[in-house]
């Protein structure tokens, strides 16, 4: 059985700025599938946000981000980890 193996931030942080100049330069669409909301944010223009097989909101970035309609939406944006978060937990140890 082949195990699948994540990049390392560093690589996959050069492809996705690749991804996104050959967008820029060629204006074709790329279609990303993925559950950090960090690429999301960063990379994205508009969002479909899936459950369950099924598409539950769909919208630009920023009205996703900053007026999601759906619980499951908002309950994605505020699991994701910011930097904030991880630096109140690591002064509580």
């Amino acid at each position: 059985m082949k195990q699948q193996r994540a990049l390392d931030s560093v690589s996959a942080h050069r492809i996705l700025t690749l991804l996104q100049e050959l967008q820029q330069k060629t204006g074709c669409a790329i279609l990303f599938i993925t559950h950090d909301w960090r690429h999301v944010v960063r990379y994205a223009d508009k969002i479909a946000v899936m459950k369950d097989g099924e598409i539950i909101e769909t919208g630009s970035k920023q009205q996703l981000v900053n007026q999601p309609k759906h619980a499951y939406t908002r309950q994605l944006i505020q699991a994701a980890p910011t930097l904030p978060v991880r630096i109140q937990e690591a002064s509580k140890s």
